[in-house]
């Protein structure tokens, strides 16, 4: 199983969506129009082959206020929403080698 996450900048806050690659709305990473989406809206990360690496990998990306997992995931994972240092907190140590790879090793 995979895992995406989508970052959308113009339908409401800066927002980002945690999925399953076999969610009908990710598509494994394509979205709903099978990959013809509009960059200038949002843009589909992964894929990551934990939902902890792809939380990880959220917290890299700048000006995020909304964060949020789809009903593909399960149950609403409290973690997701914490903010600032709470949600520092609650990731710190998850990252995977390739993961950490991917980021430059910068954590």
């Amino acid at each position: 199983m995979s895992f995406h996450v989508y970052e959308n900048w113009q339908a409401g806050p800066h927002k980002a969506v945690f999925h399953r690659g076999d969610c009908g709305f990710c598509n494994n990473g394509e979205g709903l129009s099978g990959g013809r989406y509009d960059p200038d809206y949002g843009k589909w990360h992964g894929p990551f082959s934990t939902l902890d690496d792809a939380k990880v990998f959220e917290r890299s990306l700048s000006g995020v206020v909304v964060r949020r997992q789809c009903r593909c995931i399960g149950l609403h994972d409290q973690d997701a929403t914490k903010v600032g240092p709470e949600r520092d907190l609650a990731f710190a140590g998850q990252l995977s080698p390739g993961l950490t790879r991917a980021l430059g090793g910068l954590r």
